[in-house]
């Protein structure tokens, strides 16, 4: 069930720009420059025979590839009545379906919840009726203006999830004609499911706006996110873009594109979000393996390695954007944010791709044959999924496909960007203000998708929720006091979570060694720290300054730092300001 929570909870908050977006307004305002697009010539869009699977598309998304450009789809079924769904294939398997969230007040009774409006789930592009899937209606997407209602998105949709599809099936990859485990679900063939104009179940008023995208199992949806999430009517995998207030996100081919790298890595190696406990506090780096590896997808379909989800970045406001052609390293860069901390990841298969590609010559489809053959093998092993496991596994796969003498180079780019490291805690003594450095911090609350530890402090047993990084501060001589300053940021409203000022941070320290759990026989977890401080102001709105001050430390010594949540909501530490004193 984490899939579609943790998508939109860390939508909201990384990216404050587009936790306003249903605040905004419906009218919208062009976001973008004046020339960020040009539309191709019109004059023959009526010339087409009725019937026929020809569109206009953007190759990647409007920002980089702002020519829309005439392409015929493929694939597409002439027994569907002419919906944009796959034609069944030799397998008498449809691989794909497009369908829109259209707002005509359906509503069905969640506990707990009470009556909620929903999505009425059906397909609007249709060729027979259009005579093509050429639909004029994307101006008003590509301006950054609200329109639910759009037809195109379902065709870029289509159009990209067909190319991505197609690329990690092809015969130059040669690993599988279909992607294993998402095409049958109670024993009948079915495609995965591309939902377009997504926007969120309200209790009140219409379908809201929301700028995030997410992949769901149907394993997931036949649980009940089927009923949370207002998808109900058709069974199979969901694929499902937002309609932001100024962001449609189906018109990004790399965020489609990367959306569907969780598709793959859920059905080659079970890859799921998992937040779990460790000697360290609590850990996210299955999700940042997760997360990386869908933007090492991204970037091997679009062949743009920078300033991914540009796109989303000019329309639905800052946070967005990332690159893969990083210097990113473990622990050095993680922040606990899975999509910034999977640059890690993303930055070293970058690495890896080039040096591959150089040396012995290596196409992105023989790279991405050996990303597949590594997610296949990953389940393989029991260890949890970690860092150190992708690049072993990684490295095995390179050997049983001949390219031995290519591993002590890629060994290399693995230690360096620091896989094989354990510990997470990363130094933070020249933390200042201005260098805007945050971290983010979860929260407690009871659901199936949170995860909490339960630590026993004292005599008394506490949810709480550590930071996933500890920080490293090296107190200088004649020092004996830390004062550490930070603007707390907390998560907009949203269905089914706490009240977002109801956090309770506490910063833990540990002179010369980490801090650690260990887990007792009945499931709590003991930490060894030396002090534990409270924040000084009492005040939680929702940006809030404030102050962590530990006493009586001694001077010229290494300490270790971590943040531990006992609130229920999470948070985001921004603008972090160590100082010695």
């Amino acid at each position: 069930m984490k899939f579609f929570f943790l998508s939109l909870l860390l939508c909201l908050l990384f990216c404050p720009g587009c936790a306003d977006e249903a605040d905004n307004g419906r009218d919208g305002e062009d976001s973008t420059d004046d020339d960020s697009y040009t539309p191709a010539d019109d004059d023959d869009d009526n010339d087409d025979a009725p019937g026929t699977d020809k569109a206009k598309v953007f190759e990647i998304n409007p920002v980089l590839t702002d020519q829309i450009m005439k392409t015929t789809l493929e694939d597409v079924a002439d027994d569907a009545g002419g919906a944009l769904i796959s034609r069944i294939d030799d397998e008498g398997i449809r691989k794909l379906r497009v369908l829109t969230c259209s707002d005509e007040e359906e509503t069905i009774d969640l506990p707990g919840l009470g009556t909620q409006r929903i999505c009425t789930l059906r397909p609007l592009a249709n060729k027979n009726e259009n005579g093509d899937f050429v639909y004029p209606d994307w101006p008003t997407a590509v301006a950054g203006v609200y329109d639910p209602n759009d037809v195109h998105a379902e065709v870029e949709l289509y159009y990209h999830a067909q190319k991505i599809y197609r690329f990690i099936t092809g015969e130059n990859v040669g690993v599988f004609t279909h992607l294993p485990g998402r095409h049958k679900v109670n024993g009948e063939a079915t495609p995965i499911n591309l939902v377009a104009n997504y926007r969120l179940p309200t209790t009140t008023g219409n379908l809201e706006p929301i700028s995030t995208a997410f992949y769901s199992p149907h394993e997931y949806m036949q649980q009940g996110m089927a009923e949370v999430n207002g998808l109900l009517g058709y069974e199979g995998d969901f694929l499902v873009f937002g309609q932001g207030s100024h962001a449609d996100f189906a018109y990004d081919g790399e965020t489609i594109y990367h959306e569907f790298g969780h598709l793959i890595n859920y059905a080659t190696a079970g890859l799921e979000y998992n937040i779990y406990a460790d000697e360290y506090g609590l850990c996210n780096l299955t999700n940042a393996l997760n997360e990386g590896l869908a933007d090492t997808f991204s970037w091997l379909v679009s062949g743009n390695p920078t300033a991914l989800f540009a796109y989303l970045e000019q329309t639905a406001g800052p946070g967005f954007s990332r690159d893969v052609d990083n210097d990113l390293a473990f622990p050095r860069d993680l922040r606990g944010f899975d999509p910034t901390d999977g640059g890690i990841i993303a930055g070293a298969n970058f690495a890896v791709y080039q040096q591959l590609a150089a040396e012995p010559g290596l196409s992105p489809e023989v790279f991405t044959r050996l990303i597949l053959l590594t997610l296949l093998e990953l389940p393989q092993s029991e260890e949890p999924d970690s860092f150190a496991k992708y690049a072993d596994t990684f490295l095995a796969i390179l050997e049983s496909e001949g390219l031995s003498e290519a591993a002590p180079a890629i060994r290399e780019i693995f230690t360096a960007r620091g896989l094989y490291e354990t510990v997470r805690a990363k130094e933070i003594t020249d933390y200042r203000e201005a260098d805007h450095q945050l971290l983010i911090v979860g929260g407690t609350y009871d659901a199936p998708w949170n995860v909490s530890m339960d630590l026993r402090i004292e005599d008394a047993v506490l949810a709480a929720a550590p930071a996933y990084v500890q920080g490293i501060v090296d107190l200088p001589s004649g020092a004996s006091t830390l004062v550490i300053t930070a603007t707390l940021l907390s998560a907009p409203d949203a269905p089914m979570y706490p009240d977002p000022t109801d956090w309770d941070l506490r910063l833990y320290l540990r002179r010369v060694e980490p801090i650690r759990y260990v887990e007792q026989t009945d499931g709590t977890f003991q930490v060894t720290y030396d002090q534990a401080v409270a924040a000084e102001a009492e005040k939680r709105d929702r940006k809030t300054e404030n102050t962590w001050r530990a006493e009586g430390l001694t001077a010229g010594n290494r300490y270790y730092l971590q943040f531990v949540n006992f609130g229920e909501a999470s948070a985001t530490l921004m603008n972090l300001d160590i100082a010695a004193q």
